[in-house]
């Protein structure tokens, strides 16, 4: 996303070792969208999480 390299790569195992439970929070994703939001008519500041990161940089 922001075209950058990570510092050090983390083994899954490693992870899981570390942070037990929270590990499938940190490994894991979900495509959530705001459907209710959305069709509210809401704005969003920043639609993409590009824009907002770049912004809080």
């Amino acid at each position: 996303m922001l075209h950058r390299p990570t510092l050090f790569a983390v083994p899954a195992p490693v992870l899981q070792a570390v942070l037990g439970e929270m590990a499938g929070d940190v490994l894991g994703s979900a495509r959530v969208l705001p459907t209710r939001l959305l069709e509210s008519g809401f704005r969003f500041a920043f639609p993409e999480i590009e824009g907002a990161i770049r912004a809080a940089l």
